[in-house]
């Protein structure tokens, strides 16, 4: 018998031996509750708790800072991602 045969026989007899035992049946959905469902209550009542948005603070007064640090990160990002020195080490090692 060729040896790369074997690993397949022993993963198919290793199934064929797992696929004979037993599993414990799956638990009962009504044994698991731990109680009774949840009271159903009108749409208008849960959606009178939220706060309108007026009544937050100016939302854009926000803005101005947090554009100046995107802006900021962008011109970061600008740049070259492998440096000079870095490119002719890379190159120097590739070449034929």
């Amino acid at each position: 018998m060729r040896a790369p045969a074997r690993p397949a026989i022993a993963a198919i007899a290793i199934a064929t031996l797992a696929g004979c035992t037993d599993l414990p049946p799956p638990p009962d959905a009504e044994t698991q509750r731990d109680g009774a469902y949840p009271a159903l209550i009108p749409a208008d009542r849960i959606t009178g708790r939220v706060p309108s948005p007026a009544s937050e603070a100016d939302p854009a007064s926000d803005l101005v800072p947090r554009a100046e640090r995107l802006r900021a990160r962008a011109a970061q990002l600008q740049g070259p991602v492998i440096d000079d020195a870095t490119r002719d080490r890379m190159r120097s090692g590739v070449s034929p």
